[in-house]
C-alpha cells in the first residue's frame, strides 16, 4: 500500500522523547524546520534538504523538533514496489541502501534537486487526492514513484564505495544470511545454525559476512534482539519475564544482562524513559 504523509503526523501524534517503528519502509524529505533522531543510539540533526530513508526493521527515537518541520513521508510496502514498478537494483545494494548500520541513511539535495523531487511529490499527491475517475491514472503514479525512488538512490549509490566487480556467491550468502535471521532470530542466536542453513562452515560464513559488509554477523544478531526487545518493552502490556521468553532467553536475568550490555539500561529503566508513539 501507498501512502504519502505530512508532518502533521509527527507534530500532532508525537513529542520529544517519543519512538517510532515505521509500519514499511518510507522516505522522509525535509524541507523546512528541522529534527533530530536518535538511530541506532545515535542522534542525527535533519534539516532542509535531508532525505532520510528509514527502515521498518529499525526503532528510531525523537530526540528535537521544531514547530515550523515541514516534510513529505512516502511510505509503502517493498511488495507494492516490487509489484508495481521496474525498479532494478543489486539485491545487496537494497540492504546496504535500506539498512547501513554506521550511517543515518540521510541525503543532503540542494535547493535544485530538492525542488524537482517535490514537484514529483506534488504531481504524486495530486494523483492520489484526485477523486476523478482518470484513466491509467494508477500507471501514472507509480511512474511518479519510480522517478522519485531512481532520483534518490541515484544519489545515495553514489555516497557507497561500491567495487567495479562483486562477488555474487558472497553476496547471495550475506543476503542468505539476513533473510534467515529476519525470521529466526528469536529462537536462534548461534552462527551455527544459519552456516548449516547454508551449507557453509561457521568460519566462512563470518569471513565473508565480515568481507562484504564490514560487520560481524553477530552485531547482525544481536542489533535484532536488541530492536525487538525495544518494541516489546515499549508496549506496558507486555511482562519483561515474557519478552525474555518470547526472544529465547533463558530467563529475565540472562535478557537483562545482555539488554543492558547494547543499550546501558536495564530492560525496566528502558521501559520507563521510553514510549511508542503512532507510526506511518
Amino acid at each position: 500500500m501507498l501512502k504519502l504523509l505530512d508532518e502533521s503526523i509527527i507534530l500532532e501524534n508525537s513529542k520529544v522523547g517519543d519512538s517510532f517503528r515505521p509500519n514499511n519502509f518510507a522516505f522522509l524529505i525535509i524541507y523546512g524546520g528541522n529534527i533530530t533522531l536518535e538511530i541506532n543510539g545515535k542522534p542525527f540533526k535533519f534539516e532542509t534538504g535531508n532525505v532520510i530513508i528509514v527502515s521498518a526493521r529499525k526503532l528510531y527515537k525523537i530526540m528535537a523538533l521544531t514547530n515550523d518541520l515541514k516534510v513529505y513521508i512516502l511510505t509503502s510496502s517493498r511488495e507494492a514496489i516490487r509489484s508495481n514498478t521496474n525498479i532494478n537494483i543489486n539485491r545487496y545494494d537494497a540492504y546496504r541502501i535500506a539498512n547501513d548500520e554506521n550511517k543515518s541513511n540521510s541525503l543532503k539535495f540542494d535547493s535544485i534537486e530538492l525542488s524537482h523531487i517535490l514537484n514529483q511529490l506534488d504531481q504524486l499527491k495530486y494523483y492520489i487526492d484526485s477523486k476523478v475517475e482518470l484513466a491509467f491514472k494508477n500507471e501514472i503514479i507509480w511512474l511518479i514513484v519510480s522517478t522519485i525512488i531512481y532520483s534518490i538512490f541515484s544519489k545515495l549509490v553514489r555516497n557507497f564505495s561500491f567495487k567495479e566487480v562483486i562477488n555474487t556467491r558472497k553476496e547471495k550468502i550475506v543476503i542468505g544470511f539476513i533473510e534467515l535471521l529476519s525470521e529466526n532470530f528469536r529462537s536462534q542466536k548461534e552462527l551455527k545454525f544459519y552456516a548449516e542453513k547454508l551449507n557453509i562452515s561457521v568460519k566462512y560464513l563470518s569471513n565473508v559476512v565480515r568481507e562484504i559488509t564490514i560487520v560481524p554477523p553477530t552485531n547482525f544478531i544481536a542489533d535484532s534482539l536488541v530492536n525487538e526487545a525495544k518494541i516489546l518493552l515499549l508496549d506496558k502490556n507486555n511482562a519483561i519475564k515474557l519478552i525474555a521468553y518470547q526472544l529465547g532467553f533463558a530467563d529475565q536475568y540472562s535478557f537483562g544482562k545482555f539488554f543492558k550490555k547494547h543499550t546501558g539500561l536495564s530492560p525496566k529503566h528502558y521501559r520507563l524513559q521510553n514510549k511508542l508513539t503512532q507510526s506511518f
